[in-house]
């Protein structure tokens, strides 16, 4: 743990600038934050509410997760192939008690790209040694067009783990020291994607 916090420390800066970059690549969202999503309000509330049918349906014991009758009421519907996210649920689930759904969307969305940029970052820098074309690699893959078109879907944003996956799975054959923990990590990234 302590060594994560030296990493943290480290690259604070570098944290830093993707914190701000996405405030300026996704003004004025973030003068919008707790009262409007990112992106068109088309398909994308739907996302919002299913980190809302997640956190009711763990909640209330008459409900399940993977059907409703608040759609399609008095029939409803099954949500096995419905865009869940899960992990955003999760997420959203521990953030609830703090901040409301709209909130909670809106901060899982700016962590995208925070944590987009940041792991590819680490891969980057892991592979090359190189930290200014880790900030590169982090910045295009944070902030590339497939992503900022598609700003209103975070099942689409949701790319964040990839990058921490990649890194930790090399790190399994490179690295004899911490294959354990490295296993670990790669799986529990791998289960987030």
């Amino acid at each position: 743990m302590r060594r994560i916090l030296e990493r943290i420390k480290k690259d604070s800066i570098i944290l830093l600038l993707y914190f701000l970059l996405t405030i300026i690549l996704t003004y004025p969202w973030i003068l919008k934050f707790s009262t409007h999503k990112l992106g068109d309000d088309i398909d994308g509330s739907m996302l919002v509410w299913n980190l809302w049918w997640f956190a009711k349906s763990i909640l209330n014991n008459n409900e399940t997760l993977f059907f409703t009758n608040y759609i399609f009421y008095p029939v409803g519907t099954g949500l096995v192939f419905h865009t869940l996210t899960i992990l955003n649920g999760f997420f959203a689930f521990i953030l609830k008690p703090f901040v409301d759904v709209l909130a909670c969307f809106n901060i899982l969305t700016f962590l995208t790209f925070l944590l987009s940029g940041y792991g590819m970052f680490l891969l980057v820098e892991y592979l090359t040694g190189n930290r200014k074309a880790g900030f590169i690699a982090g910045l295009i893959y944070a902030f590339c067009p497939f992503r900022m078109i598609r700003v209103s879907f975070i099942n689409y944003l949701t790319t964040q783990w990839f990058p921490f996956y990649l890194l930790f799975l090399i790190k399994i054959f490179k690295e004899e020291k911490n294959k354990l923990l490295n296993i670990v990590c790669a799986s529990i990234f791998l289960l987030f994607n």
